[in-house]
């Protein structure tokens, strides 16, 4: 491996890093709640750069997931994955969505359905439909689904692992479908070392510039701007 590559997740409440050295050691660091990202999350790379003794101009790749989640949680990251890049001349950028991350770390056996649920708010979430194991795809788009619109339309396509931080939220159903089954509470939430196992696989996107690294976004923000009063 001919550099360290540095990942960056921090989309939901429970964010990380991680860092894979030349020798494919990794080490990780795990981030305050996301309300302290937007002041923690610079510091927290310097300091796991230098727990790894690599400096961040040698870096061969930076990692980043781009969502959906948090919407301030997804704009930090990607903010300072840009200014990473260019203060770090430029090196190349690598994207995967929140949802692609959190199966990657799915404990399920290859192709066993894998739909990650992460919590929108409103009762609704951010979800798809991933096949598991090494080889992860994604199967549908992310959309933010009702629960009584998720089992239904996947429980008849195959055996199904839920995963996410939606499931610690109050109203996870009891009674599930047949081959529907949660994944364990330890799993539940994306990791950033799950990141760096899709970039090592090539299931990443890039490399992108800053410019070309932009959040997945499923919904518009709550709050959007008024349009101009015409006249």
């Amino acid at each position: 491996m001919s550099g360290a590559v540095l990942a960056i997740e921090a989309t939901t409440s429970m964010g990380s890093l991680a860092l894979r050295r030349p020798d494919g050691s990794i080490l990780e660091r795990p981030l305050p709640p996301s309300r302290e990202h937007a002041a923690q999350l610079m510091p927290a790379i310097a300091a796991l750069l230098e727990a790894a003794e690599v400096q961040g101009e040698s870096l061969a790749a930076i990692v980043c997931a781009t969502g959906p989640g948090s919407f301030t949680g997804v704009r930090i990251a990607l903010a300072t994955a840009h200014g990473l890049s260019l203060g770090w001349s430029g090196i190349p950028l690598f994207a995967a969505t929140t949802t692609l991350t959190l199966a990657a770390g799915a404990q399920v056996e290859a192709g066993e359905g894998v739909v990650p649920l992460i919590d929108a708010r409103k009762k609704e979430f951010y979800c798809s439909r991933i096949r598991g194991g090494v080889e992860v795809d994604l199967t549908h788009e992310p959309a933010t689904l009702w629960w009584n619109e998720i089992l239904p339309a996947w429980a008849a396509e195959g055996s199904l692992v839920l995963i996410g931080d939606a499931l610690d939220l109050p109203g996870t159903p009891s009674d599930l479908p047949a081959g529907v089954r949660l994944a364990p509470p330890e799993t539940r939430h994306p990791q950033a070392r799950h990141l760096l196992t899709l970039h090592a696989q090539g299931r990443t996107v890039g490399p992108l510039s800053p410019v070309q690294l932009q959040p997945t976004y499923v919904r518009p923000p709550d709050a959007i701007p008024p349009k101009p009063i015409a006249g």
